[in-house]
Protein backbone atom coordinates (compact mmCIF):
# COMPACT_ATOMS: atom_id res chain seq x y z
CA UNK A 1 0.00 0.00 0.00
CA UNK A 2 1.34 3.38 -0.64
CA UNK A 3 0.32 6.83 0.14
CA UNK A 4 -0.96 9.08 -2.33
CA UNK A 5 1.99 11.34 -2.13
CA UNK A 6 3.69 8.65 -3.62
CA UNK A 7 1.52 8.19 -6.51
CA UNK A 8 0.39 11.42 -7.73
CA UNK A 9 -2.03 10.10 -10.35
CA UNK A 10 -4.57 9.36 -7.74
CA UNK A 11 -5.01 13.04 -7.37
CA UNK A 12 -5.25 14.01 -11.15
CA UNK A 13 -9.24 14.42 -12.15
CA UNK A 14 -8.63 12.30 -15.69
CA UNK A 15 -5.89 10.42 -16.75
CA UNK A 16 -4.39 13.26 -18.81
CA UNK A 17 -4.76 15.97 -16.27
CA UNK A 18 -2.73 17.84 -13.66
CA UNK A 19 -2.37 19.27 -10.71
CA UNK A 20 -0.35 21.74 -9.77
CA UNK A 21 0.40 24.06 -6.57
CA UNK A 22 0.94 28.13 -6.56
CA UNK A 23 1.98 29.74 -3.54
CA UNK A 24 2.83 33.62 -3.20
CA UNK A 25 5.01 34.74 -0.44
CA UNK A 26 5.76 38.06 1.15
CA UNK A 27 9.54 37.87 1.64
CA UNK A 28 11.92 36.76 -1.16
CA UNK A 29 13.50 34.38 1.26
CA UNK A 30 9.99 33.18 2.37
CA UNK A 31 9.37 31.81 -1.77
CA UNK A 32 12.79 29.87 -1.26
CA UNK A 33 12.27 28.24 2.25
CA UNK A 34 8.73 28.17 1.82
CA UNK A 35 6.83 25.83 4.82
CA UNK A 36 3.16 25.76 1.86
CA UNK A 37 5.52 24.23 -1.06
CA UNK A 38 5.57 20.60 0.94
CA UNK A 39 2.11 21.09 2.27
CA UNK A 40 0.74 21.43 -1.68
CA UNK A 41 3.02 18.42 -2.70
CA UNK A 42 1.09 16.38 0.08
CA UNK A 43 -1.71 18.02 -1.44
CA UNK A 44 -1.56 16.48 -4.79
CA UNK A 45 0.37 19.29 -6.52
CA UNK A 46 2.70 17.80 -9.26
CA UNK A 47 4.65 20.83 -10.41
CA UNK A 48 4.16 24.25 -7.21
CA UNK A 49 4.79 27.94 -8.37
CA UNK A 50 5.84 30.64 -6.25
CA UNK A 51 6.00 34.09 -6.41
CA UNK A 52 7.02 37.15 -4.50
CA UNK A 53 3.71 38.93 -3.50
CA UNK A 54 4.82 42.38 -5.38
CA UNK A 55 2.79 44.69 -7.48
CA UNK A 56 -0.12 42.77 -9.38
CA UNK A 57 -0.70 39.20 -10.26
CA UNK A 58 -0.50 39.52 -13.62
CA UNK A 59 3.22 40.69 -13.42
CA UNK A 60 4.29 37.91 -11.45
CA UNK A 61 7.17 35.61 -13.32
CA UNK A 62 5.40 32.29 -11.79
CA UNK A 63 1.56 33.16 -11.97
CA UNK A 64 2.78 34.05 -15.93
CA UNK A 65 4.66 31.17 -16.83
CA UNK A 66 1.23 28.92 -14.69
CA UNK A 67 -1.26 30.41 -16.65
CA UNK A 68 0.53 29.26 -19.85
CA UNK A 69 1.08 25.67 -18.70
CA UNK A 70 -2.41 25.14 -17.38
CA UNK A 71 -5.37 23.20 -19.65
CA UNK A 72 -8.33 22.64 -19.49
CA UNK A 73 -9.48 20.38 -16.64
CA UNK A 74 -6.16 20.35 -14.82
CA UNK A 75 -6.47 20.93 -11.05
CA UNK A 76 -4.84 24.23 -9.58
CA UNK A 77 -4.32 24.09 -6.00
CA UNK A 78 -4.05 27.80 -4.30
CA UNK A 79 -1.87 28.85 -1.04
Amino acid sequence: MTCCVCSPEAFRPAPNKRVFGYAVFRSKLGASRGKPIPNLHYMGAETVFTDHAAGHVRNRPGHQFLTMCLRKGDRLILD
